[in-house]
């Protein structure tokens, strides 16, 4: 499991590399998930990963933006 906590604003720049890990080629260690997900107190909620034409990037949900907006205030 990979993990980052979201202290300010450049740690958004680490979600395109958490989301390109798992598709690595010669990777060889056990298969991650080829999603992102955001910890909300109990639950889990998916940010699906997108990769098209050799570019990797997450889908973030407009919650996540706004609560993420509200952080980095």
């Amino acid at each position: 499991m990979l993990c980052h906590a979201i202290a300010d604003a450049r740690s958004l720049r680490v979600l395109p590399a958490m989301a390109a890990g798992p598709s690595r080629p010669g990777r060889r260690s056990a298969p991650l998930s080829p999603d992102l997900f955001w910890k909300r107190g109990e639950s889990f909620v998916v940010l699906p990963v997108v990769r098209e034409d050799g570019e990797v990037r997450c889908e973030l949900h407009r919650e996540f933006d706004e609560q993420v907006a509200q952080l980095l205030s």
